[in-house]
């Protein structure tokens, strides 16, 4: 959102030229971020259930009786919840910050380098390395998981 934002600072600074108030900006910047994870949450669940569909036709029929896999409506309105929480968490931060930076600079040709000071390029390269890291950790537990279903799927090994 950070990146998004600093791409849009000209806009940003014709919109505040123009007569927009800082709480205008930040209410369009954090509808924009909402809208997106909106659409991204309800991709995901759908996305989720059938995965899971998938999962429960590969598996075998002799499991036992405490594996249970459902998708219930808890569950979609939690994992709705949760992306709701974390758009307005990430999406409130830029949005104020990209509401406040410097109108002037902006509008002239540096505009972008204006923005972007030492600390906010900081953050921003902070923010990047934490989403690698957070990345790199599905990745090995998504991994983990196929391994362990692969193990399901054999269904269990008798010892004679």
């Amino acid at each position: 959102m950070m990146v998004r934002a600093s791409a849009r600072a000209r806009e940003i600074a014709i919109r505040t030229a123009m007569g927009a108030s800082r709480n205008q900006i930040v209410r369009q910047l954090l509808t924009e971020s909402l809208v997106l994870a909106a659409a991204g949450g309800i991709l995901g669940v759908l996305a989720g259930s059938l995965c899971l569909r998938t999962m429960i036709s590969l598996m075998a029929d002799d499991l036992p009786r405490w594996v249970s896999l459902q998708f219930d409506a808890r569950f979609a309105i939690f994992a709705v919840a949760i992306t709701g929480a974390a758009a307005v968490l990430f999406g409130l931060v830029p949005s104020v910050q990209a509401s406040g930076f410097d109108m002037r600079g902006c509008l002239q040709d540096a505009g972008l380098r204006a923005w972007l000071s030492r600390g906010r390029r900081c953050a921003l390269s902070a923010l990047v390395a934490g989403e690698i890291a957070l990345a790199l950790m599905l990745l090995i537990s998504a991994g983990f998981l196929v391994q362990a279903f692969r193990k399901v799927l054999r269904g269990p090994r008798v010892l004679s």
